[in-house]
């Protein structure tokens, strides 16, 4: 999907866990009830749930993503072909 007029102005790490959330959310019939790993070429995602000064936004984002049996996993740009394709 395309990002809204302000979701464009979202910092990198707000438009990356969005897109995390959106994805969680849209397959959620898929994604309920077991494990999956997300790959990430963006550092700061994972230490999302690891840090208690999140604004509003991104502590939102990161409870929701907690509702899911899921682990993150950082790869470096270079080594993930297809990431931000």
């Amino acid at each position: 999907r395309t990002l809204s007029s302000s979701e464009r102005h979202y910092s990198p790490t707000e438009r990356e866990c969005l897109a995390i959330v959106y994805g969680c959310s849209h397959f959620r019939p898929y994604l309920e009830g077991i494990r999956f790993t997300i790959l990430t070429n963006h550092k700061a995602i994972k230490w999302l749930h690891h840090t208690k000064d999140l604004n509003s936004r991104l502590a939102r984002w990161a409870m929701q993503i907690a509702a899911y049996d899921v682990d993150i996993q950082h790869r470096p740009g270079a080594d993930n072909a297809n990431c931000d394709a």
